[in-house]
């Protein structure tokens, strides 16, 4: 299960992630940023990687993803920061706005 705190301060926006990022639950998390996307073109989004238990492949692809084009990521515990560190080190941001691609 994954659960989704989201906390919007005018284009601020902090996902609270706790649980496990696999399976079905990435497409959960896939579709709650593009939803955030559509009804906060500028925002400027924090996935935060509160009590996440799990993360698989799928699952660090999204994040990967979504910090490529500009959604902060920050983890509390070892295991989750090291994740972050291993994501923010490998997977460049953009430094321009690229478009979103849908995916079914």
């Amino acid at each position: 299960m994954l659960r989704i705190v989201v906390n919007q301060e005018g284009a601020d926006v902090r996902l609270g992630l706790h649980g496990r990022l696999a399976g079905d639950w990435v497409r959960v998390l896939e579709r709650c940023w593009e939803s955030l996307q559509d009804s906060v073109p500028h925002a400027v989004i924090t996935a935060e990687l509160v009590d996440i238990t799990f993360v698989d492949p799928d699952g660090e692809r999204l994040l990967a993803r979504m910090h490529e084009v500009g959604v902060s990521l920050q983890a509390t515990g070892c295991r989750n920061r090291h994740l972050v560190d291993q994501i923010s080190t490998r997977t460049p941001r953009s430094t321009s706005f690229l478009p979103r691609t849908h995916t079914s």
